[in-house]
């Protein structure tokens, strides 16, 4: 009887397995031999629990760390400081384009400082504009670190771009405000020798901010900010994401700033030690106009290092933080787990964004005013008619008639 069951093929399953079965068994079905799809990189699979909400929007709940009230606030919030920003800096540009000659070398970099915070807030107008589900979900499928760009993309894209240029093209500017002023003051530069390195400094501060985007991009390491509906380099569960971070921003970042610090230290260090001379010296005149100087130059400084270092840090909080957060979902069962603190990221855009509305400062002053005074007077000079100066009366006229 033992030989009868194991000469009998029918009882054997048909996938290379050697395992007895009983007679009367019914063999099992074969496994279904189709593939299965792989999930993308970087994107949670659609199961049961998160069809519905893929099918209606983003994000799906692997990476739902925000509630819906915080990101509605985001938007408002990003709104009312970017409006404020870009008046600002359109205030200062249309200064300078009505008198050039103003702005000369050591100082015109502010005016270029200005056109890039300008375009950052225009990278928020864009990305307000067309929406959250545009930008951070083209296609139904979020937009993560690793996935494959097409042409869905490149509304996210082009928000990055606006975004990321200007922000480290703000950065290298004030790099170069600085290495101005060191020039200047440090090295007894005169202004026409500062303007000589004019193509140098638009080389520097304009084509290597455009290098790194298409370097990330091309790393496909660009992804979906949750909170503020746009695309940036956003820190998440993959490695290449952190390396972003780090080597994109954060790095670079720092490093402008700190070398910017250094400059502006020696050339301080360089006006304190005139301002001395003039004021052993007994010319009271030409000290006043130091001092002015030296004012207005603590409170550039000021309005510039602070916020970027805030700035700086948020990023820092985010580069190390990011591990420990659970999403809201998570956070639900579990009291002592970690969420993501929505107002630090609040502060990283008012900081930024105010550095550009408070860029306007060192414009403040009186031949500002005249300058759009003289503006008014030539509008207002081609606007109005000139009538003529004696009209004939009507009995005149008749009786000339």
């Amino acid at each position: 009887l033992l030989l009868t069951q194991i000469l009998q093929c029918n009882s054997y399953r048909t996938d290379n397995c050697v395992d007895l079965l009983p007679i009367n068994s019914t063999p099992p079905t074969e496994p279904s031999m189709s593939p299965s799809p792989s999930p993308t990189p970087g994107i949670a699979p659609q199961n049961s629990n998160n069809s519905q909400l893929n099918e209606t929007g983003c994000p799906p709940p692997s990476r739902n760390y925000y509630t819906d009230e915080a990101k509605s606030f985001s938007v408002g919030w990003i709104a009312t400081w970017s409006v404020l920003c870009f008046l600002s800096t359109l205030l200062t540009i249309i200064t300078f384009l009505i008198k050039p000659s103003r702005f000369e070398y050591p100082w015109r970099p502010i005016v270029y400082l200005s056109v890039c915070f300008n375009l950052h807030a225009i990278g928020y107008f864009f990305a307000l504009i067309l929406g959250r589900t545009i930008i951070t979900c083209p296609g139904n499928e979020y937009v993560t670190t690793t996935i494959s760009w097409d042409w869905e993309h490149v509304p996210c894209l082009l928000v990055f771009g606006f975004l990321y240029y200007s922000m480290m093209a703000a950065f290298l500017w004030w790099l170069t405000l600085t290495l101005s002023w060191f020039l200047a003051s440090g090295l007894k530069w005169s202004n026409e020798a500062i303007g000589h390195l004019a193509p140098f400094y638009h080389v520097i501060s304009w084509v290597i901010p455009l290098l790194m985007v298409i370097s990330l991009v091309a790393a496909r390491v660009v992804s979906a900010d949750e909170l503020t509906g746009v695309c940036f380099i956003v820190r998440d569960n993959l490695s290449p994401s952190f390396y972003a971070l780090l080597i994109g921003v954060v790095i670079p970042l720092m490093l402008f700033l700190v070398i910017g610090i250094i400059f502006l230290t020696i050339g301080l260090i360089s006006v304190c030690r005139i301002h001395s001379i003039l004021r052993l010296k007994g010319q009271e005149k030409e000290t006043i106009v130091l001092e002015k100087l030296i004012i207005r130059i603590g409170v550039f400084v000021s309005v510039y290092i602070v916020p970027a270092t805030v700035v700086i840090g948020c990023f820092c909080y985010e580069l190390d933080q990011q591990p420990n957060w659970s999403t809201i979902e998570e956070s639900e069962d579990c009291d002592s787990c970690q969420t993501p603190n929505p107002t630090i990221f609040m502060v990283r855009i008012f900081m930024f964004l105010l550095i550009g509305i408070l860029t306007g400062v060192w414009i403040w002053s009186k031949k500002t005013l005249t300058s759009w005074r003289d503006l008014g007077n030539k509008f207002q000079g081609c606007c109005v008619t000139s009538t003529p100066h004696h009209m004939p009366s009507s009995g005149s006229s008749i009786s000339t008639g």
